[in-house]
């Protein structure tokens, strides 16, 4: 019998904030190994507003309470593996034996010169922990910033069967029914918040003038304003004037979801869903492209990102776009795609109601256990 491993957790859980939920969904997978005694580390939150009441995670209550079952414990040098979660990213010396994973993704790339960045690097470079990044596009996001190729893993996110599958065409109609879509309608979703590296702009401009050729079309953004405090519908009216849009033929097609939603309504909004659209110039993974592909709903993503890892060519549609790189307010470098406004609008003028039936996702995406697994083979490196 092997030798049972102490695991230490650093991170956050509670909440569904993206670190929160793969930090979540990846330890329910592992609680399945039995060579492994997990101990959490819960860290504050970046924001102090975020709390399980205003920002639950929406997972079930049984696997919610198995979470909160889990021991707190901290750093005594007693633990042989390490993994820290959690943002901003923090430098913490070994303690004792342990082997130390770090979690790290970038959208647009990183500043080398911050403190605990510039210590990680070091670190990671000289072989005394490691970087755990989910895509091969935050991993050449860090690699430019300095890390080397051999300091940093990727081990992907994905998402979860037991709570996202495709549902049964009865269940689509009655859901659509009862949010007042009609038959004819062609859902696009988008599930975001207005930051420049989202698209948000890009999409809804496309998705503007699409609807004068495809009037069928109906886009439902749920946002995360709970999260972020942003505000989609002043960023949708701004966009359309911005671009001198008569915003009224548009809005009565657009639809902004603004409540928080557990799994299981996250599940149908992605069935009832006849695509859905992301025409991002920046992600570090996108885990609601995974989640729409594993219900069955195709994607239309941007081409060249982050993406690229998951989205096979069976999958939806790419979005032309050109790599770009230019120095922000403060100086530092950043790197993304810029998706072309008129391919994503001559995609969207064309489509069609798509109908739900299997998942559309290699197997790889579509259990957190393969997730667990790699962080396992990280450790025993």
């Amino acid at each position: 019998m092997p030798a049972v491993k102490r695991l230490n957790i650093m991170g956050w859980r509670g909440i569904n904030h993206s670190y929160a939920l793969v930090n979540q969904f990846q330890l329910l997978s592992l609680r399945k190994n039995s060579d492994i005694e997990i101990v959490h580390s819960d860290r504050p939150f970046a924001s102090p507003a975020w709390n399980e009441s205003a920002n639950s995670s929406g997972l079930l209550a049984e696997d919610v309470a198995w979470l909160k079952s889990i021991p707190q414990g901290e750093n005594d040098g007693t633990f042989d593996w390490r993994y820290q979660i959690y943002s901003p990213n923090e430098y913490l010396p070994p303690v004792g034996r342990e082997a130390s994973l770090v979690f790290m993704v970038t959208e647009l790339g990183i500043d080398p010169s911050e403190e605990q960045t510039k210590n990680l690097l070091a670190a990671a470079n000289r072989g005394e922990l490691k970087i755990v990044t989910p895509s091969q596009w935050s991993k050449s996001c860090l690699m430019k910033s300095g890390f080397t190729d051999g300091a940093i893993k990727v081990i992907p996110h994905a998402a979860s069967l037991d709570y996202f599958h495709p549902i049964d065409q009865e269940e689509i109609k009655s859901a659509r029914q009862n949010l007042s879509i009609a038959d004819s309608d062609i859902v696009l979703l988008n599930i975001s918040s207005p930051f420049w590296n989202k698209g948000c702009d890009v999409l809804i401009t496309g998705f503007a003038r699409a609807l004068e050729k495809n009037k069928d079309l109906l886009l439902i953004i749920k946002e995360q304003k709970n999260l972020y405090n942003l505000d989609s519908q002043q960023a949708i009216h701004q966009s359309l004037k911005d671009h001198n849009i008569d915003s009224g033929p548009v809005l009565s097609r657009v639809r902004v979801i603004q409540d928080n939603l557990n799994l299981q309504q996250l599940r149908t909004l992605y069935n009832i869903s006849d695509w859905y659209v992301s025409p991002y110039r920046a992600e570090g993974f996108n885990l609601p492209v995974c989640e729409a592909l594993v219900c069955g709903t195709p994607a239309i993503v941007t081409e060249g990102g982050a993406t690229d890892d998951f989205v096979g060519v069976s999958a939806g549609f790419k979005i032309q776009s050109n790599p770009m790189e230019q120095l922000d307010p403060n100086g530092k470098p950043i790197y993304y795609r810029e998706p072309s406004q008129a391919h994503l609008t001559e995609i969207l003028s064309s489509l069609k109601r798509h109908q739900t039936i299997t998942p559309i996702i290699d197997s790889n995406f579509n259990s957190w256990d393969h997730a667990a697994q790699q962080l396992i083979n990280a450790f025993q490196a």
